[in-house]
């Protein structure tokens, strides 16, 4: 029997002892107050020692203990550092802490070389995020969700990755160009539907995107139209609408962010421009 077993039968002891003492106390009340302070006396000196002995051995044990698992990390530490001369320091000294360092660096060195737990961390973090896309995706289509929820959603699959300027697949995208052009949803919605597609490249965001410019009527909205619009300044038609809202618009801040993101539509226009004349002469 361990130190720790052999304590926890004397702390056991102590309450049984405890309990058969006051019962004596209880039954020889009738005796006289001599001999009921004689059992307490006696039943308080062995209660007293046995406790005792009880904190003696269970501070020998923590103290042995503590040393035990210091000099465990100390040598696991080295071993670490030393490669497999940790197996030779740990065929010294202590044989059940030479034991348990052996068996320590016998599972690292399998856990180090075993190539199928890399592969399966690995393909379990690409299932998960399948996973989280494919959840994502159904609830950027499933038109009873909140526009809210859906809109979450679709940033996700935003972060998802794909191609550059391609936000995710076609379906997904138009289904956030209907919730940009619901009037039926308030401002705020709109404008975050809008805001989502900035950097979309696909040709689908144009007419849907000029349309909001032309008939919405809220000036936050239209202004982040104008902002996915920018990528698309090497269509005659975007850069010409927003040159001319740029000069005069129904709301002001409309205008003048038209007028500050100008230079970068023109740019990609010349951007355009320069491929085509690039392809003309390849032919």
């Amino acid at each position: 029997m361990s130190k720790l077993s052999m304590a926890v039968c004397l702390s056991l002891s102590i309450v049984s002892l405890g309990m058969a003492g006051f019962a004596l106390l209880q039954s020889t009340q009738g005796d006289g107050p001599s001999r009921s302070d004689e059992v307490i006396e006696n039943t308080s000196a062995e209660a007293a020692q046995e406790i005792r002995e009880l904190a003696a051995n269970l501070r020998g044990d923590a103290e042995e203990l503590r040393l035990r698992i210091e000099k465990l990390e100390s040598i696991a530490a080295r071993s670490l550092k030393g490669g497999k001369k940790g197996k030779a320091v740990a065929g010294s000294g202590d044989p059940d802490l030479a034991a348990d360092i052996a068996a320590l660096a016998e599972r690292l060195e399998i856990l180090e070389s075993d190539e199928n737990i890399a592969e399966l961390a690995r393909s379990g973090f690409a299932r998960a995020r399948k996973q989280e896309t494919e959840d994502a995706l159904s609830l950027v289509l499933d038109a009873s969700q909140p526009a809210r929820e859906r809109l979450r959603a679709w940033q996700s699959l935003r972060k998802g990755g794909g191609k550059k300027g391609q936000s995710g697949p076609p379906e997904a995208l138009q289904s956030i160009i209907d919730l940009a052009q619901d009037t039926t949803l308030g401002p705020e919605l709109r404008e975050e539907a809008v805001k989502s597609l900035r950097g979309e490249r696909s040709e689908e965001v144009k007419e849907p995107m000029l349309n909001i410019l032309a008939e919405d009527d809220d000036p936050q909205v239209r202004r982040r139209s104008l902002e996915v619009l920018m990528w698309h300044g090497g269509d005659p038609a975007v850069l010409e609408t927003i040159t001319a809202i740029s000069r005069e618009d129904r709301h002001e801040g409309v205008q003048q962010h038209a007028e500050a993101i100008l230079p970068k539509v023109q740019h990609f226009a010349r951007e355009a421009e320069a491929g085509a004349a690039r392809g003309g002469d390849s032919k």
